[in-house]
């Protein structure tokens, strides 16, 4: 790598670092594109840049996680036509699942106290957490398959004046089905229909006016949502 940050003119030094950071429009990218077959030197400048803006890349920017929504709208974008779950429409990336698992047992393990204030035995087997990614929003879930009880925990968030939050199952490919409005407190209990299981499938939170979906599907933003993950 050369000390001076070109190594011809300061016009082709130029020029090289706005290709190298994609600030080009389409006919001069195509042009640069051009030279870079024929052009030696040009193509020198194009990799003395590349290096440089690499390097500043790996020790001077911080990494920064992308936000969890940020798989779904990929795909939605690439592969527009494509048939989805509805956990992946709804924006989980595939990764989550096997994250929330171990996350789960680890929390479980040492946040057993919340389900105290619930009534009757309660032994989970399923867990999930929705989290908004605005962190305005967090419940934790837990089910217990020997009595069919959803037990939840909204830790963080409330509705606006005259809306509710309402749950919802989505099992597979099927199409949501509420399971209720959440109440006003903080603990909650919630039956599953009958029939319905919560393997392969995801719990979400939507935002509805006060009283719940006049539809019976979410017409709401969906503020967090998360796959159901065995103990």
């Amino acid at each position: 790598m050369s000390d001076q940050p070109g190594q011809g003119d300061d016009g082709d030094a130029g020029l090289a670092a706005e290709y190298v950071l994609g600030l080009l429009g389409p006919e001069e990218r195509a042009a640069c594109d051009a030279r870079l077959e024929s052009d030696p030197a040009f193509r020198a400048e194009v990799a003395d840049w590349a290096e440089r803006m690499g390097s500043l890349a790996m020790t001077e920017v911080a990494s920064v996680d992308p936000p969890p929504q940020l798989y779904g709208r990929i795909e939605r974008e690439l592969f527009p036509d494509q048939a989805r779950r509805w956990w992946q429409k709804l924006g989980i990336a595939p990764a989550i699942l096997g994250a929330a698992a171990a996350a789960g047992l680890a929390w479980f393990a040492v946040n057993m106290d919340w389900l105290t204030g619930t009534e009757g035995p309660f032994t989970p087997a399923y867990q999930a957490e929705l989290a908004a990614e605005d962190g305005g929003l967090l419940i934790r879930a837990a089910f217990d398959p020997e009595t069919g009880t959803l037990a939840l925990n909204r830790e963080e968030g409330a509705p606006a004046a005259g809306r509710d939050f309402e749950l919802w199952l989505i099992e597979g490919e099927n199409a949501p089905v509420s399971l209720g409005v959440l109440p006003p407190t903080r603990l909650a209990r919630f039956e599953l229909p009958e029939g319905a299981t919560l393997d392969n499938s995801v719990l979400a939170v939507s935002d509805e006016p006060e009283g719940g979906s006049p539809t019976g599907a979410p017409t709401g933003d969906v503020l967090a949502a998360s796959p159901v993950s065995a103990l």
